[in-house]
């Protein structure tokens, strides 16, 4: 028996097998550079809120933000299109921190935008709003209080208010990847 045309035929099918993988992109796959990426991930912004803060500026030149009365659960969304919305206990959402690499908070800390009010006894109150990067969470679940290291980002508008107290607190938190891990 004759087994060259067999052997011939098996490497054309091995080779066009490792071909495949290399198709050239189709139209839409080529107007989309990441749709792999986006296909295994998710990014997602988180809004905590808390009744009070105070900021201290540390001689490093980086400040503690102090959270009181903080909420016990992060809300979360997605980018559009997909639009998701969640929310998840503080204690999980602390979690974050801990993971490593550009994907986890720790080795990549987030941008935050901070709102407040601050009350004024003679004048009107003030809303104050900054950027700023966060680091660091220690949070005491008795006394609902979460502390960051704060670090004021460059060409920032407006300085931070330092020991003022500030009400109705809302931080909107930088994007991290929750499906990346």
């Amino acid at each position: 028996m004759n087994t060259t045309p067999i052997k011939t035929l098996v490497t054309i099918l091995l080779l066009a097998s490792l071909a495949l993988p290399c198709a050239p992109l189709s139209a839409g796959e080529r107007n989309q550079p990441n749709a792999a990426k986006k296909q295994n991930t998710q990014d997602f912004l988180f809004v905590q809120s808390a009744q009070k803060a105070i900021i201290k500026r540390n001689e490093d030149k980086t400040y503690t933000l102090t959270l009181k009365q903080v909420a016990p659960y992060i809300t979360y969304f997605s980018n559009r299109p997909e639009r998701i919305v969640k929310s998840m206990p503080l204690t999980d959402f602390l979690e974050l921190w801990q993971a490593r690499g550009e994907q986890g908070f720790k080795g990549n800390p987030p941008n935050v935008a901070v709102n407040g009010v601050q009350i004024k006894v003679f004048s009107p109150n003030e809303q104050l709003s900054f950027v700023v990067e966060l680091s660091d969470p220690h949070y005491n679940q008795r006394t609902k209080t979460l502390t960051y290291t704060a670090k004021l980002l460059p060409h920032s508008p407006n300085p931070l208010p330092t020991d003022e107290l500030l009400h109705d607190i809302t931080l909107f938190i930088d994007d991290v990847c929750l499906t990346c891990w």
